[in-house]
């Protein structure tokens, strides 16, 4: 398990260069404030997105029929056994922006092998009130994905409309 710490050096007369940068000021005769140095033992706060750069899963889905995140559509994460069963670890309504309000899987709960979304769409755009065909052209979008670095980051996201869906190992 890696971890996220951050040293600086402190800024002092004798080692002018260390500690972070600064920007040039914007105009020659502009005088930079002083920043305030850390200890050059103890290492900074982590800045607030450190858990980002730890192993984690998310996802995002965006509503392509209407331009908008896919607010409101349930999602449901399952962990795809050797025998072929597939376990739920976690179901979840996406919040606003199309998103799940943490991580699908953490740094803890991360592990190689193979997972599955199944994200709920005939239901989500019926919410709507778009009217579908029985059976929906699309009911269920169910993603077969394997995690091969648990130390990394993997986003899935989706763009979905009541007739088709893309995906991609997103950033």
């Amino acid at each position: 398990m890696r971890k996220c710490i951050h040293f600086a050096a402190a800024r002092t007369r004798d080692n002018p260069d260390a500690g972070p940068l600064r920007r040039r000021p914007l105009h020659p005769q502009a005088t930079p404030r002083p920043i305030r140095p850390s200890h050059p033992l103890k290492p900074n706060p982590p800045p607030p997105d450190c858990a980002t750069t730890m192993g984690h899963l998310s996802t995002h889905v965006l509503d392509t029929a209407h331009g908008r995140p896919a607010a409101g559509m349930h999602v449901t994460l399952q962990k795809l056994q050797g025998d072929g069963q597939a376990v739920t670890v976690k179901r979840l309504a996406l919040n606003h922006d199309g998103r799940a309000d943490g991580p699908l899987l953490d740094a803890t709960e991360m592990a190689t092998g193979r997972w599955r979304l199944l994200f709920e769409v005939a239901p989500y755009f019926r919410q709507l009130g778009v009217q579908l065909p029985e059976p929906p052209f699309i009911d269920t979008v169910q993603l077969d994905f394997g995690i091969a670095d648990a130390a990394g980051h993997y986003h899935v996201p989706l763009l979905v409309s009541p007739y088709s869906y893309s995906t991609y190992r997103g950033s």
